[in-house]
């Protein structure tokens, strides 16, 4: 709008300016244009001459006549040539204010991004300072024109009006400068203070500093528009006292999510779980995504998304807190020596641990807790490894691939489940013959 403004300003500018140079060089060549219709008057040719000073005299009269209808009166010239230094004053200092927010606004993001604060942030601040800025030139600028044109301001916009609307707009801009200001930097120190946290871990920062960052954004949010209303000449109070009565009927009206954001403070307050870890909530399994004061967002091996509310959780099955374990069922036939088979899984565990794309992960040595259990068709040994966070599952790929290889190649039996048949035998020790009828070839179909 205010660049419409000013485009409308310079081409009136312009054609005025036009019109006034064109009398001038007119006035000064009356006495070639009196020569000339001195000469066609005694060539009898008059009527063929043109009547230019007629002309811009009656356009000069028309224009004055315009312009004293709506208040202007005095030199045009004048007016013309202090409109234009306001324009070109009002030009230089939006050129000054472009050219400072360039050569300042590198140095400021250099120093921001020591300081931890998002590079969004700056330019935020640029933006309403110069908006601002280009907004009281503008006003001034046009109030100077009015002043200059003999126009009334009042006729435009009373005084009060005037500076109720300036009044406001700073108002506004501090307002929202100062809270976003105080957001940044409160967010800010607290990230700061969460790095520095010799304990916490970058899950841990990434579990509650967003959490911190909404509650300090929706805390200043409210504060400053109660701010704002009141800057507006509105009572804040019973927006306040309407607003308790509305929170204590919206929290007897909705228990669950009371009950939601008491266990989850609980939850994340104590460090259960964190973001990446691999737990299993409400009968769910899968990867931590995100985490909110309310619920928290699962997705499993197959990419399936699950939003359990901390309210349904009962139990946290957590498989990555600090250290995982890699645990080994091993089955084979009865007719194996089990020393053997356990002095064979610690050669493959030597030979894992060897491999540089593994032994990073694994934490601790082959726990071999020996035979375990009686199965259908096989006795089960048991053993397990010590690794980083959600590491177990990559070792026991690895594990179980390099055993296997290793028991075939030694001739040890990992039996699949099978039956075996007994007929029975008598008190002399002999198994009862297998009977066995031969019931011939099935009859055809009569048709057949």
């Amino acid at each position: 709008m205010f660049q419409s403004f000013l485009r409308f300003i310079l081409s009136f500018t312009f054609i005025i300016s036009a019109y006034s140079l064109s009398d001038h060089i007119y006035a000064q060549d009356s006495t070639d244009q009196e020569k000339i219709i001195q000469e066609s008057e005694n060539e009898g040719k008059i009527s063929e001459s043109i009547p230019v000073e007629k002309l811009l005299s009656s356009w000069e009269d028309n224009l004055q006549s315009v312009l004293s209808t709506i208040g202007i009166e005095g030199p045009m010239e004048e007016k013309l040539l202090g409109t234009g230094i306001i324009i070109v004053f009002l030009a230089i200092l939006i050129i000054l204010i472009k050219l400072t927010t360039y050569f300042i606004k590198p140095k400021i993001k250099s120093f921001a991004k020591k300081r931890s604060v998002h590079l969004s942030n700056i330019d935020f601040y640029f933006t309403l300072i110069n908006s601002t800025l280009y907004f009281l030139f503008s006003i001034l600028s046009i109030m100077a024109i009015l002043e200059l044109w003999e126009l009334s301001i009042n006729t435009v916009i009373s005084d009060e009006a005037l500076l109720s609307l300036i009044s406001n707009v700073l108002s506004i801009v501090l307002i929202l400068l100062l809270a976003k200001l105080l957001i940044d930097i409160s967010c800010s120190l607290v990230e700061k203070a969460f790095r520095k946290w010799s304990h916490a871990s970058q899950s841990r920062i990434d579990t509650l500093l967003p959490i911190a960052k909404n509650t300090i954004f929706v805390v200043f949010v409210v504060i400053f528009s109660l701010i704002m209303l009141s800057e507006f000449g509105i009572n804040v109070m019973p927006l306040l006292a309407g607003a308790g009565v509305l929170g204590f009927a919206i929290g007897f009206g909705a228990q669950t999510i009371i009950k939601d954001l008491l266990t989850g403070f609980i939850i994340i307050l104590e460090d259960l779980i964190q973001v990446g870890d691999v737990v299993t909530l409400a009968d769910c399994t899968g990867s931590i995504e995100k985490i909110t004061i309310r619920k928290v967002q699962i997705r499993s091996l197959d990419g399936t998304v699950y939003t359990v509310p901390f309210g349904e959780i009962d139990i946290v099955k957590n498989l990555t807190k600090e250290f995982s374990y890699a645990l080994f069922e091993i089955g084979v036939a009865y007719r194996e020596n089990i020393d053997n088979v356990k002095a064979l899984l610690q050669e493959i565990y030597d030979d894992l641990n060897s491999d540089d794309k593994f032994n990073d992960n694994i934490l601790n040595d082959l726990e071999i807790f020996g035979l375990d259990k009686f199965g259908d068709s096989a006795v089960v040994v048991k053993a397990r490894i010590k690794t980083k966070p959600a590491a177990q599952w990559s070792i026991m790929r690895e594990f179980n691939h390099r055993m296997k290889i290793a028991f075939d190649k030694n001739n040890i039996e990992i039996p699949f489940p099978h039956q075996t048949i007994y007929f029975g035998e008598d008190k002399n020790g002999n198994a009862p013959p297998l009977l066995h009828k031969n019931v011939g070839e099935p009859k055809l179909a009569a048709n057949e």
